[in-house]
């Protein structure tokens, strides 16, 4: 089923050498009254006999196309070919009470049982799969293995082309005794599982919230004998460039041998081309196990130097966690269990060097003093099976914090306002700069030193931790009229902690003008139009602010009414709230309230100065 002509065109590649077939036929559609599809400029299922220097695809008996205009009463339909054996072929609906309509135009694809298909409005995917495991076909490529996708169409005249390339790894052995049982492409990119189109681009994305695999295996049942003439095996991938790839061959008698890519090659698949790799197997051993090395080779007070070297796997698995977690997984199970849903990384590993550096490949982990680390390594299994055999791992603990440093925190250009503190922060010669700025009354729980210290450092404290020596700028939401407390302290390179700063500070209260605002409270005319409105006079208003709650949740009912410069203050500084600028009305639609519950809605307006009005609140039942 391949009606496309291939061309030899020389590309530089990765292994050895590797060429691209580019189909290039032009095939013109005929007929009307039903659905003629053509399998154009490009190509689909299996490749056919040389004609004239071309190898044809064509359609075959029984093949089924799925066609959708994205409405939701007629999301799909599936067409059977009516002929076969041409590029062009009549489809028919499988179902005659289910047909699209072509007048709002509609998108297709092939196969059908691994296609999803949206509205074909131009921002909706397409999806289809590109299998991680396809079987072998002598001369051609696994049945169904392809995608092929026709573009939003207006009439009935479908013009396919493949969604993908194909590799031609051309294998060739000085023995003749040799079978092939599986060949597996481990890439750093996605090879293979879930992919979306968007209709007209030519372009396919992997979507990492399904399932996506670096690795695509072919399966030789039975096994497929090599000689020193090359033998054709064709896999189904994605077109991109890929910058690392390893392609393990497996024998049936278990030996292997595995070529890697050389470092900064890349191969460069194109859709609808066939890139060849030739493959000469000269040093097939037997398997072996999987081998780690990882050692801890320095621990200071911030950072692990690690030298890890991984042998015999072509992809594994790695995570860098804390010990307490890493524990947490293991006794739970889900650390082993959670592996065959997750993306195996691609070999060879030989590392040295701080494990911050490494931490792209391990996970987002923040290094931090006196704290027990665990970095762990699991193989790749094909078959999904992993038991704690198989992990390998080793444990540190990073070193803590000391006193006896000397190291001062300093601030400059100071300003407070009725909502904020910023000043500079600065710490010559420091490492990192570790402060919060607290509320007085909090602080009453750290009433030592060497308390607000311990708290400045403990993980999850919510410090704010800086690792420039100078020009900081700290910003926090503060309440207006609030007694704050801003504590630093500095670490020097060696860990050690300087003596504590300790600044005091008090925001301005909020200032209040002669803006009024008041609610509608026209419970009625609300449950007719979902709207409430309100009105504001004494002054110019740029923005109101409103937030409506259920009464027995609201957080700032009692609050409101112990104090309405409380209530008004909270609404000023508050995030959550609404805000609607003054050019956009003095209104807000309000939906998905229950029948029967109380209600509150508070509302203040604010001119350009952040003056703030009086709050006007408003308690009824909907």
């Amino acid at each position: 089923m391949r009606s496309f002509p291939f061309h030899l065109i020389a590309l530089a590649a990765a292994l050895l050498s590797a060429s691209c077939s580019q189909i290039i036929e032009d095939v013109k559609p005929e007929g009307a009254g039903t659905v003629i599809a053509t399998i154009g400029q490009e190509t689909r299922t299996s490749i056919g006999e040389e004609e004239d220097g071309a190898r044809k695809v064509l359609w075959s008996e029984g093949d089924r196309i799925i066609l959708s205009a994205g409405t939701a009463s007629n999301l799909k339909a599936i067409y059977k070919a009516a002929d076969y054996g041409s590029a062009t072929a009549a489809f028919t609906p499988e179902d005659a009470s289910k047909t699209v309509d072509f007048s709002a135009g509609i998108i297709a694809g092939y196969p059908v049982e691994e296609m999803y298909i949206g509205k074909p409005d131009g921002n909706t995917e397409l999806y289809f799969t590109i299998p991680s495991e396809q079987h072998y076909v002598s001369g051609s490529f696994d049945e169904g293995a392809m995608p092929m996708i026709s573009d939003v169409a207006y009439e009935p005249v479908l013009n396919f082309y493949n969604a993908a390339g194909v590799l031609r790894l051309n294998l060739s052995s000085e023995s003749s005794a040799i079978s092939i049982a599986s060949i597996t492409i481990t890439t750093s990119e996605y090879i293979s599982g879930e992919c979306g189109y968007i209709p007209n681009s030519k372009k396919i994305f992997f979507d990492d919230s399904m399932i996506c695999s670096n690795q695509v295996s072919l399966i030789c049942d039975g096994g497929v004998k090599i000689s020193s003439s090359p033998v054709p095996f064709y896999i189904v991938v994605p077109h991109q460039t890929y910058s690392d790839m390893s392609i393990c061959v497996t024998t049936t008698d278990g030996k292997q041998q595995t070529f890697r890519m050389k470092s900064g090659k890349e191969i460069s698949v194109k859709r609808s081309t066939i890139t060849t790799i030739p493959l000469l197997l000269n040093q097939i051993d037997d398997a072996q196990d999987p081998k780690f090395t990882i050692k801890i080779e320095s621990v200071t007070f911030e950072n692990i130097r690690v030298s890890i070297e991984i042998k015999n796997t072509q992809s594994y698995f790695c995570g860098l966690q804390t010990k307490e977690s890493f524990l947490r997984d293991l006794d739970s199970g889900y650390l082993l269990e959670s592996l065959p849903y997750t993306n195996p990384y691609t070999t060879p590993l030989s590392y040295t060097g701080n494990i911050t550096s490494f931490q792209e490949a391990l996970g987002d982990v923040l290094i931090e003093a006196g704290q027990s680390y665990v970095i762990w390594f699991v193989p790749y299994d094909k078959n999904g099976e992993y038991t704690e055999e198989d992990l390998k791992y080793v444990e540190t603990m990073t070193k803590g914090f000391t006193s006896g440093g000397s190291v001062k925190v300093s601030y400059s250009d100071l300003v407070i306002d009725m909502t904020s503190i910023s000043m500079t922060v600065s710490a010559s010669g420091s490492s990192y700069i570790y402060c919060q700025l607290l509320p007085d009354e909090v602080l009453l729980n750290y009433p030592e030193e060497k308390d607000k210290i311990n708290m400045l450092l403990t993980p999850g404290s919510g410090s704010t931790v800086f690792d420039k020596y100078q020009d900081i700028l700290i910003r926090k939401q503060l309440r207006p009229g609030a007694r704050m407390t801003l504590i630093a302290v500095a670490i020097d390179r060696n860990g050690k902690y300087g003596p504590l700063l300790t600044e005091h500070f008090e925001t301005d209260h909020i200032p209040y003008n002669d803006l009024e605002v008041s609610i509608d409270k026209d419970l009625a005319a609300f449950r007719n139009t979902s709207t409430i409105n309100w009105s504001s006079t004494g002054g110019d208003v740029v923005q109101y602010r409103y937030i409506l709650k259920e009464t027995g949740s609201h957080l700032w009912q009692n609050v409101f009414e112990q104090s309405v410069e409380m209530a008004q203050e909270t609404m000023y500084l508050s995030p959550g709230l609404y805000y609607i600028t003054s050019l956009e009305g003095t209104s807000a639609k309000i939906s998905n309230l229950t029948e029967g519950t109380e209600y509150i809605m508070i509302v203040v307006a604010v001119d350009a100065d952040g003056n703030i009005s009086v709050a006007d609140s408003w308690t009824f039942t909907y």
